[in-house]
């Protein structure tokens, strides 16, 4: 039979014979398997993973847009099997950039065991909608419809960067809860990426240039010189991301640069989560728009220029510093409904108490 123009369960069986002669030594008689794999903003996909009896963990290799290209454009099942090979490879011994202590063999040699990859692990921002599978698996936590789960960063490789998600099964055997996961993960992103914050005009003269995020060294001495009105938009509106200006929008969940944003905004400010890579920051006073016309903004630009395996939310958010959690605007402040539960707690134990005469 022709190796072109396969099935998709053809195209799959092809591609597992073909592949081993590609693949590291070691892995060539390794098993091979096939399964759906739901991935945050894209949906269910095809995964194929090869193991030895000796492997911990083994990278994962995305088929569907292979099996694409070979529908499309007649790419012979070979060629594909020959790029996927080499990548599987790339990605199981790190790229030659990579020092050897943060590649995934390096990791796999000390079992990856919490304390060899605890400095690794970092927080990504992810949308609630389309994702409810996707988190059931994750140890996770909410704020508003934005969801934190936690990864472990492997580094670069030609493809870009490599991570491996922390799931229930792999928490367990950390041995850590959420609660830890999420401090560590939070101390990393200040220690090793932290958040920064530039005016909408600086961020798009740094694109123009080809200078990129205008990133200073302190996030205070940033806040400090954003513009009371930005000349592009007329208000205050400034973009929170990190210095990789890679998954910045996780830079939501740190409470510190959360509340120094709070105090340099005392009337409140609203988040635009414009992408998983950054959110724009938007103070309130006289002349902000509206929150209808800010809710329209987001959803206009995330059908239009946002790639759904990017996008954040469709609703605009704010800040509680009472609680220190955002929440959607215009639904009430977690701190406030907190207070209300409590008061209405009372008042039930008040009547169900017997009345002394």
């Amino acid at each position: 039979m022709s190796e072109k123009g396969f099935e998709f369960d053809e195209f799959k069986e092809a591609l597992a014979q073909q592949i081993r002669e590609y693949l590291p030594e070691e892995y060539k008689n390794g098993t091979i398997q096939f399964q759906e794999v739901t991935k945050s903003g894209i949906g269910e996909i095809t995964g194929m993973t090869i193991r030895t009896p000796d492997s911990r963990i083994a990278p994962c290799l995305y088929i569907d847009s292979a099996f694409e290209e070979h529908q499309k454009y007649d790419i012979p099942v070979s060629k594909i099997a020959e790029s996927l090979g080499k990548t599987f490879g790339e990605a199981l011994l790190g790229s030659q950039s990579l020092s050897e202590d943060n590649s995934l063999r390096t990791l796999m040699s000390k079992g990856f065991e919490w304390d060899a990859v605890k400095e690794s692990c970092f927080i990504k921002a992810v949308p609630l909608s389309d994702n409810g599978s996707y988190l059931q698996n994750l140890p996770h936590r909410m704020q508003g419809d934005i969801a934190a789960v936690y990864q472990i960063s492997l580094g670069d490789s030609d493809q870009g960067k490599m991570s491996v998600s922390i799931t229930n099964e792999l928490a367990q055997k950390f041995g850590v809860s959420e609660e830890q996961l999420y401090h560590v993960a939070v101390q990393n992103m200040m220690e090793q990426n932290p958040p920064h914050i530039a005016s909408m005009e600086d961020v798009m003269m740094g694109i123009m240039t080809g200078e990129g995020f205008p990133a200073k060294s302190d996030f205070g001495e940033e806040l400090s010189q954003l513009p009371e009105a930005d000349s592009m938009v007329g208000i205050p509106m400034n973009v929170l991301s990190n210095t990789d200006s890679m998954n910045g929008a996780a830079s939501l969940f740190s409470a510190e640069t959360m509340d120094a944003l709070a105090a340099k905004y005392p009337d409140g400010f609203y988040i635009l989560p414009s992408s998983i890579h950054e959110v724009l920051i938007v103070a309130k006073g006289e002349n902000s728009p509206s929150l209808d016309e800010l809710n329209a903004m987001v959803k206009e630009i995330n059908v239009a220029e946002v790639a759904p395996q990017d996008r954040l939310s469709d609703f605009v958010h704010e800040y509680d510093p009472a609680s220190r959690s955002l929440f959607i605007a215009g639904t009430e402040a977690p701190s406030k409904a907190m207070k209300a539960a409590e008061q209405a707690q009372k008042q039930e134990e008040q009547k169900q108490t017997p009345h002394k005469r």
